[in-house]
């Protein structure tokens, strides 16, 4: 079996320059989140927006799947990138409650309570409420999150995860980098399925 792929998308973009050599080459080592054995032999890197609607169906119906079939049994690494697309209301606000609940090592249990429970917080005028909902029962310490929102100390990593949005060009959430493949948009399970076995296949 070949090595892992790196978490270099230089492996994984679409060409932006007129030639390779003018390819950028970014490293996503330090962005995002992971979840997933770093042995996996298939790597996704999903660039989403959590106030983006495409985003939370793909998380509510398709992740599940993923998670049980793939990243479970060590077969996917999934590492998710969160950015704000600037087209969704309540976008910043809930990158930065993500970004205050990854103090806390709670990234991925608010990733996916904030896109099972999407319809109630996106197009709200204050959120803020909603969010600390989440993280108290989510068991994290009120203070702390309370104290992250405030200085906004998330802020530096969501605008680093943009400008990497914009060196790749993405201009559609979700947008998923699958072992070399640039897919966009909210995959069936069915297809993402039939997609990794294929991939699978290919190693």
């Amino acid at each position: 079996m070949k090595s892992p792929v790196p978490f270099v998308l230089a492996v994984l973009l679409l060409c932006v320059g007129s030639a390779a050599s003018a390819q950028p080459t970014i490293d996503v080592t330090k962005l995002g989140y992971d979840r997933g054995s770093e042995n996996a032999p298939i790597t996704i890197i999903e660039f989403g927006d959590f106030a983006c609607s495409a985003c939370g169906l793909f998380a509510r119906e398709s992740m599940p799947i993923i998670q049980r079939d793939w990243v479970a049994k060590g077969r996917v690494r999934i590492k998710y990138i969160p950015f704000i697309i600037g087209m969704f209301p309540r976008a910043e606000d809930a990158a930065r409650a993500a970004e205050c609940a990854a103090e806390q090592d709670a990234f991925w249990p608010m990733h996916d309570v904030l896109y099972e429970r999407q319809r109630e917080w996106t197009g709200l005028g204050q959120a803020r409420p909603h969010f600390e909902g989440y993280a108290k029962d989510l068991g994290l310490n009120l203070q702390r999150f309370r104290s992250c929102w405030d200085a906004d100390r998330g802020k530096e990593r969501i605008e680093t995860n943009n400008a990497a949005a914009r060196t790749l060009q993405i201009r559609g959430t979700p947008t998923f980098f699958v072992n070399g493949a640039r897919i966009q948009g909210a995959i069936p399970a069915d297809r993402i399925q039939a997609f990794l076995e294929a991939v699978a296949a290919q190693r």
